[in-house]
């Protein structure tokens, strides 16, 4: 459903998408590769894209550092400063000239207080997920959704990780420097017992498993052994 640009804008959840045309990016501080502001006519909203995720450009959220450099095996390091380009890229983009939005008006709270809704961003017909990914700047990630192409959200999905494919063979952003050297060690495993298992041992398997076996055999041998000694005349 195409809105036009005098409608009133209302931010109420919606079962089908909404399209916005000549929408226009507004620069701000926390403006991110995958989320940012966005002018629709008079009105101003946070969108978050669907679909992916674009790395953090600053190290608030060090386990999602962490997370975001362990996809592409990369530095935490190198994520931080993929996010910076992630970020400059969707800035000159979508500055450059006026784009389409496609959104339910569903919520897509982060890790501030500001409303933000998730969308499907569209330059020239081209998809802002999809180019961000065949650039190497976003891993596929998030909210499955049908896209508004008329496409199942499976098959726009399996596009974009077809798209992914690609730019590893091209080594474009993050693939450039990904090293499987760079991901975190796995950590030592601690095999818990099945209390059920234990539940279920008896108390002659236990003992003979913790070593004690042995020794008592050894005992009752000894025992057996004196008891049937004939006595001293």
């Amino acid at each position: 459903m195409v809105v036009t640009a005098d409608a009133e804008i209302v931010p109420a959840h919606s079962k089908t998408f909404r399209k916005y045309e000549d929408c226009r990016f507004v620069p701000t501080s926390y403006n991110d590769g995958d989320s940012f502001r966005v002018a629709i006519d008079k009105d101003e909203f946070v969108f978050r894209l669907y679909y992916v995720d674009t790395p953090e450009s600053d190290t608030r959220f060090p386990v999602r550092n962490a997370e975001q450099a362990a996809y592409f095996a990369i530095t935490p390091e190198q994520s931080v400063e993929l996010g910076k380009e992630a970020r400059r890229f969707v800035a000159e983009l979508l500055a450059a000239k006026p784009f389409t939005v496609h959104t339910r008006w569903s919520s897509a709270l982060g890790s501030s207080r500001k409303s933000r809704y998730y969308a499907v961003i569209q330059i020239a017909g081209q998809d802002l997920a999809e180019l961000l990914v065949q650039h190497g700047l976003a891993r596929v990630y998030g909210t499955l959704v049908n896209h508004p192409s008329g496409l199942k959200g499976t098959d726009f999905v399996g596009k974009l990780q077809a798209a992914e494919v690609t730019a590893k063979a091209e080594k474009k952003g993050a693939w450039a420097f990904s090293d499987p050297k760079n991901l975190p060690a796995e950590p030592d495993v601690v095999e818990v017992p099945d209390p059920a298992i234990i539940r279920e041992t008896s108390w002659a398997e236990r003992f003979l498993s913790a070593g004690l076996g042995g020794a008592f055999v050894g005992a009752l041998w000894l025992l057996t052994a004196f008891a049937r000694r004939k006595p001293a005349v």
